[in-house]
């Protein structure tokens, strides 16, 4: 969490730069009637069920089109029968494009990032970049006349479900500006957004080099790569792109859930589990997510997510700590080694040596309660610097609410998550403190004993 480690942190953001197409020509953010109704026919056709007690309407409150009963409906009645026959996943691609050995390929990608110790070596993340990529593929391959009788009938029987990549990405913290993402410097969502656009420049590297063998063009392939993380399901351990769910608003709340999602027989289903009321909005359960990682993948934070913070790394001391005393640390500040996660029980008592190695090296008493100061410091430092980042200031750098909010969660969940450490760290000091004036107050008193028998 070093500042001057995040200056370097701006500088390769412009390197690592995903931008992602956001003219406001290309932003759709609902389904057109047209298509949705060319969509439902289709789907019905190869044996959707969808109950007549639910309409697809626009929605105020969510600003775009969702599901809501048109009738009263009983809990534990389907509103969703999907077949897995109109979705699609790995297998997918394997049965339409034979010619292209696909299921080797992605034996190989595996083995491939199992290999990498810079790579998430997880199967879900993993089938889902290697679908991004098909997608990008077969619409390269369109938009260049390149069009054979695989991707034609592919394209003929799934074209109705291409309108779940009509999605507005200008949110998504990776498509902003260098001025934009300033604005988190500090934060420790700077340190995860780097890191996250290291992995997937790194599986696009070796999608391209490796895997295909051809160019890729990082702005399409990352539109389908945000898209695909967003949209597809865990159905029988396979990664799968569902229609229709996405007409389903989520929320955390467990009050507001009406309807679960459930998975039997090679159907997808949603249920209702409550009543519901005619006019109310059908509500499925929010996957619980930290705000970074919704920040990042899904350009949404959350106001009920703000205390949800499962981890909080930073180094355990930075050269720069002792620089107003004219002393600078020779410390990797990058080193694993100089890694804790503030989050850990008992946090204070894991960097105590360290602190006490370095008030010896600076030949001052290296008791706990220095000791803890120092650290003390360190951490209202960090605390400090997320704070430098004003509500004025992103009302000029934004000029959309959604990604005013968005910024001012992230900061403030920080701060918050802070505050409570710092506020840990002063009772444990406030601790040791009177346990030594009890300690002082009891030996005074036993000299004082002593003096008396003398006497």
């Amino acid at each position: 969490m070093n500042f001057l480690y995040y200056i370097i942190y701006l500088y390769l953001f412009s390197l690592l730069y995903l931008k992602i197409n956001t003219n406001e020509e290309d932003i759709i953010n609902d389904i057109t009637i047209d298509e949705y109704n060319s969509l439902l026919n289709w789907a019905k056709k190869n044996s959707l069920n969808i109950t007549n007690n639910i309409k697809l309407e626009f929605s105020e409150t969510e600003e775009k089109e969702q599901y809501k009963a048109i009738n009263n409906i009983s809990k534990g009645e389907i509103i969703l029968d999907i077949p897995l026959n109109i979705t699609i996943n790995i297998n997918t691609f394997y049965d339409y494009f034979s010619s292209l050995n696909l299921k080797d390929k992605y034996e190989k990608y595996l083995k491939k990032i199992e290999k990498s110790k810079e790579m998430i070596n997880d199967k879900s993340y993993i089938s889902q970049s290697f679908m991004a990529f098909l997608f990008y593929k077969i619409n390269n391959d369109i938009g260049n006349n390149k069009a054979n009788p695989e991707l034609n009938k592919f394209n003929d029987n799934y074209k109705h479900l291409f309108y779940l990549f009509k999605e507005d990405l200008s949110h998504i913290p990776s498509s902003f500006t260098d001025e934009k993402k300033n604005t988190f410097m500090n934060t420790s969502f700077s340190s995860f957004f780097y890191l996250m656009n290291q992995y997937l420049i790194g599986e696009s590297n070796i999608l391209k080099e490796n895997i295909f063998k051809e160019e890729i063009n990082l702005d399409e392939y990352f539109k389908y790569r945000f898209i695909l993380l967003q949209k597809t399901y865990n159905i029988s351990n396979t990664i799968t792109l569902v229609p229709f769910v996405d007409f389903i608003k989520k929320d955390f709340n467990n009050d507001n859930i009406n309807c679960k999602l459930v998975v039997h027989k090679n159907h997808i289903r949603i249920k209702t589990i409550k009543n519901i009321k005619k006019g109310d909005l059908l509500i499925l359960k929010q996957k619980k997510m930290t705000n970074q990682y919704s920040y990042f993948f899904y350009g949404k934070a959350y106001d009920e997510l703000i205390d949800y913070v499962p981890s909080f790394i930073i180094p355990v001391i930075i050269p720069g700590i002792l620089i107003d005393e004219g002393f600078k640390l020779d410390i990797d500040e990058n080193g694993e080694e100089n890694k804790i996660d503030l989050v850990w029980d008992k946090f204070y008592e894991i960097v105590l040596p360290t602190y006490q190695e370095i008030m010896h090296l600076l030949k001052k008493d290296e008791s706990e309660i220095n000791s803890y100061n120092l650290f003390l410091k360190y951490l209202k430092l960090i605390r400090d610097s997320i704070k430098t980042n004003t509500a004025d200031e992103l009302d000029d750098i934004f000029d959309n609410e959604q990604d005013i909010h968005n910024v001012e969660r992230i900061i403030q969940g920080e701060i918050i998550f802070l505050n409570k450490k710092i506020k840990e760290l002063e009772n444990v000091i406030n601790t040791i403190k009177n346990r030594e004036v009890i300690k002082n107050k009891d030996n005074k008193n036993s000299k004082d004993k002593e003096f008396d028998q003398d006497l």
